[in-house]
């Protein structure tokens, strides 16, 4: 079976050949097809069915998050920007370069929601700046580095603090710091800066600061 026993699909579909719970790219050991846990493949049926029918009660929250989905060329790479989310005018940004995958690839840069992360250890990281990124499919590598450029808001940020760019495997996993030498901080104006990331592999990206762990 794609799915688990209990499975509902939240989708209308008028026929099994397109629907998203049809594709064995959706498949999982899911009860139901959810956007923190979606690959770029089955991301790219889901905006296939939500662009046809957006009326779709299944579809309100990946219309709202838009996830920008493309099938990559391993010859000339691709750059996303078109849905990715803006913060203070600012958009969020994916480049890949030729030759970093292997074979052409379904890629999909995914917002999610603070409800579909695991929440932060607040004696590690304080808050959120960024919106958050899943590019997926998670675990995908690169031969070389991609770019990820992650605006964030810099307007309640204490004196003193220094950002940092985190990073989860999945949306079911905690949080951790990404290497301090794999980023870079330029600040846009006084109430935006952004990471420029370069890393070879794909998880859930944020934005974060140093928490405050309890006295002893």
């Amino acid at each position: 079976p794609l799915f688990k026993t209990n499975f509902v699909c939240p989708f209308t579909c008028m026929g099994e050949d397109a629907c998203p719970c049809s594709q064995q790219s959706c498949s999982g050991d899911y009860s139901t097809i959810e956007i923190k846990a979606a690959g770029a493949t089955c991301l790219k049926y889901v905006m296939q069915q939500c662009n046809a029918v957006p009326a779709d009660p299944g579809c309100v929250k990946f219309l709202r998050l838009k996830p920008e989905v493309k099938t990559v060329s391993k010859s000339t790479g691709a750059v996303f920007n078109t849905d990715t989310p803006i913060r203070n005018g600012r958009q969020m940004k994916l480049t890949i370069p030729a030759n970093a995958l292997s074979t052409d690839t379904d890629i999909a840069v995914n917002p999610l929601d603070l409800d579909d992360v695991k929440p932060l250890d607040t004696a590690k990281f304080a808050e959120f700046k960024s919106d958050l990124i899943s590019l997926t499919p998670h675990g995908q590598t690169f031969a070389s580095a991609v770019t990820v450029e992650i605006p964030f808001d810099t307007t309640t940020l204490p004196i003193g603090q220094t950002m940092t760019v985190i990073r989860a495997p999945d949306a079911n996993s905690d949080w951790d710091s990404v290497n301090a030498d794999s980023f870079t901080v330029t600040q846009i104006s006084d109430t935006l800066s952004v990471a420029y990331l370069t890393t070879t592999i794909f998880s859930v990206y944020a934005v974060s600061y140093a928490g405050f762990a309890p006295p002893p």
